[in-house]
């Protein structure tokens, strides 16, 4: 568009591509989604993206550059908040009947779990209703984490016991050998006195 020249339009991204880049990102998750603004953190977040157009152009083999890196994965951001802002409007619409489920697909799962929950849920508010379903909802989500921590500990605790159970049985089968040697040492040692 400068000088008369059109801009070279790249090719869309695969699938494969997106997971690619979401992988790469999260290993500067810390950076890439840092709220500061000073010059420290810029330059850190610069950099960052910097390796992460390096890492991403050796392993997909096409040439991106990190600002259009960095508008993909803006977009991403912006779709997920625009997801789940929908999923929410549908859960609160009157009127009866079941709400709008709506679809994440691989990619937006993988930036939602990047992206800091206040920024895609907003700040909770004590002083209307709004609070009381989103603290149902939290505890809820608490719930079903502890119970998954549970479960996962009994899984744990099961599988810590087999172990001690199978070494249980090796540790009485070892004993048993040993008695078994030495009751026919025994038998070998009365044998030879007597004779």
């Amino acid at each position: 568009m400068e000088n008369g020249k059109k801009r070279v339009r790249s090719s869309n991204f695969s699938e494969q591509d997106k997971v690619l880049l979401i992988s790469i990102i999260s290993n500067y998750k810390n950076i890439i989604e840092n709220k500061c603004t000073n010059l420290v953190t810029t330059k850190a977040k610069n950099i960052a993206w910097q390796k992460i157009c390096d890492t991403f152009n050796a392993a997909s083999g096409r040439g991106r550059s990190v600002q259009s890196l960095q508008i993909f994965y803006k977009n991403k951001k912006k779709d997920v908040r625009q997801k789940v802002a929908d999923e929410k409007c549908s859960t609160k619409k009157t009127g009866g009947g079941p709400s709008k489920v709506f679809q994440r697909d691989q990619t937006e799962e993988l930036v939602h779990s990047l992206m800091n929950i206040k920024s895609i849920y907003g700040l909770p508010c004590s002083h209307d209703s709004d609070a009381i379903s989103s603290s149902l909802e939290a505890n809820k989500n608490k719930r079903l984490e502890i119970a998954d921590f549970q479960k996962k500990g009994l899984e744990n605790l099961n599988k810590e016991h087999e172990k001690r159970m199978i070494l249980l049985d090796l540790k009485i089968q070892n004993e048993q050998k040993r008695l078994k040697t030495n009751a026919n040492n025994e038998q070998y040692l009365d044998s030879s006195d007597d004779e």
